[in-house]
């Protein structure tokens, strides 16, 4: 009964996030961005694939509405998200006791993060669930007989795993390492056996992952290799960012958890593990995000529980009552953990960067009422267009990759937005000298490149989007708004972002600019 629980309250999670959290939670097609570029190649198309033959079967029925391409992975992944929380009860019900299993559940379920993230469509996120998983099924045979079953299974998800994301192997490794050497301490047969079957599952999930490679890019390829030559031996990353070494543990942790991270340091010092390990590894990239570490938040989840046992049974050795009297120790530190977890949840899931998701929204709404020319396969092979034979174009003039773009809009539209790919030199060969990416060029010179891309009328958008900062900065107002007032644009639409931007090109609000007497004027 616990797992149809889980998977209501995770759907339910799902379906309320109204926010963005990072570009990469977007399959946005109609844009092949970078990372998927043949001579790049550092996804696996794997996870894509899992939406891809959703998608088609909804096509094949005639059912890929707008709503069901929004909506469809993020429901995927709250399935996901509820299998984590189940096997991270399971897995804590085996290691440990029935209590602690029940407070690391109470850990995850609160927690504003795995609330925030957990639903959305991100690579990291199914590594999150089958880490999750993997661990559940990891023959801990200091605690239960060995099962060849649950072994196969281990490895089967490890392997899946690190194809998947490849800085997966950073906390796979020395646990299989060390798998395997607890083997040979049992006997030498024994460690052979293990042996063979992590060769008998690696090599087919290694050819499924070389395959899947050569039909997505068109060549041979490993794209693990091409993510090691550009994130780590190139430092690609760093093009988006470079924090101290110290910052997951300083920043990222402490904020993943949130209230929780007494506790868990709590019970961290009760059960110590290796788990440090993984986060000092990663610590050594200069390029770090929460959710790079989001994968280890059910372990840190099961830290917590081990604290919040032992908080609960001091406070109740203790005598002492707890909230004026109300409630007992127990029932006190869960209403903690939700009255202080939920609201920044429930802030980050409906309002921080909302301006995003609801631009898409109103241009969808848009389309809807005014019949834009449908994206769905049908409509695009039959011709179908609109009421007017002109195709609609929208300019954002923002960050790249700040909207979810034509996969919320599903509409057979033009959409331009300003390229900020990395120096990718280190992958295809090409010189590195005076590298500047399109949105670089914009912001040095916002007049100089509206001019040399918008200087025929007929070219020009239908629809401008900008973040409010555009205007309220003097380096780029002046020329922004004498763009806007020379060609005929007109403010339609104030949006509501974030009151606090996370971006130094971001604002408190989104405008969208309508060019008058177009036939996609906003009404």
């Amino acid at each position: 009964m616990l797992l149809p629980l889980l998977i209501l309250f995770r759907i339910f999670n799902a379906l309320i996030i109204r926010t963005t959290f990072v570009p990469d939670e977007y399959w946005q097609y109609g844009a092949l961005t970078w990372e998927w570029w043949n001579s790049t190649a550092i996804r696996s198309p794997l996870h894509p694939l899992m939406f891809a033959g959703l998608y088609k079967l909804l096509a094949a029925v005639g059912f890929d509405s707008r709503l069901a391409i929004i909506y469809l992975p993020r429901l995927l992944h709250g399935i996901l998200a509820a299998v984590a929380d189940y096997n991270l009860y399971g897995l804590t019900n085996l290691i440990s006791d029935p209590t602690t299993a029940k407070w690391t559940l109470i850990a995850q379920c609160t927690n504003w993060f795995t609330a925030f993230c957990g639903p959305r469509s991100l690579a990291n996120n199914l590594e999150w669930a089958l880490t999750t998983a993997a661990f559940n099924f990891y023959p801990w045979s200091s605690f239960i007989p060995l099962k060849k079953r649950s072994t196969c299974c281990f490895i089967l998800l490890v392997c899946v795993c690190s194809i998947l994301r490849p800085t997966a192997a950073v906390i796979w490794a020395p646990i299989c390492v060390f798998h395997l050497l607890c083997e040979f301490s049992a006997s030498t047969s024994r460690l052979f056996r293990t042996f063979g079957l992590y060769v008998a599952i690696a090599i087919p999930c290694l050819l499924i992952s070389i395959i899947s490679d050569r039909i997505a890019f068109g060549r041979w390829t490993l794209h693990q290799l091409n993510f090691l030559r550009f994130n780590i031996l190139a430092n690609g990353a760093n093009f988006y960012g470079i924090e101290p070494w110290h910052w997951y543990f300083t920043n990222g942790l402490p904020t993943m958890l949130f209230t929780s991270a007494p506790f868990c340091v709590v019970g961290f010092i009760i059960d110590f593990t290796a788990l440090v390990y993984g986060v000092i590894l990663c610590s050594s990239l200069a390029h770090k995000e929460y959710r790079f570490i989001f994968p280890i938040l059910p372990l840190l989840h099961y830290f917590t529980g081990r604290g919040l046992v032992c908080a609960s049974n001091a406070l109740h050795r203790s005598g002492r009552k707890t909230v004026f009297c109300v409630f007992s120790p127990k029932t006190a530190l869960a209403v903690f953990l939700v009255i202080s977890h939920m609201p920044l949840a429930l802030y980050t899931c409906l309002v921080h960067q909302r301006g995003p998701t609801e631009l898409m929204e109103l241009l969808g709404s848009q389309g809807d009422r005014n019949n834009w020319p449908s994206a769905t396969p049908l409509s695009i092979m039959n011709g179908k267009t609109s009421e007017s034979d002109e195709q609609m174009r929208a300019l954002f003039l923002m960050p790249c990759h700040t909207t979810p773009y034509l996969s919320y809009l599903h509409r057979n539209i033009s959409l331009r937005l300003l390229a900020c790919d990395p120096n990718l030199s280190a992958l295809t060969g090409e010189d590195p000298a005076g590298y500047v990416d399109e949105a670089d060029i914009f912001y040095a010179d916002p007049s100089a490149w509206l001019e040399a891309n918008y200087s025929d009328s007929l070219k020009l958008p239908h629809l401008i989007a900008i973040f409010d900062h555009l205007l309220m900065e003097k380096r780029y107002s002046s020329s922004v708004t004498d763009f806007l007032k020379t060609h005929d644009f007109f403010l339609c639409a104030r949006l509501f972002h974030a009151h606090f931007p996370t971006h130094r090109r971001h604002g408190k609000y989104i405008y969208l600019f309508c060019h008058r007497g177009s036939p996609f004027e906003l009404k």
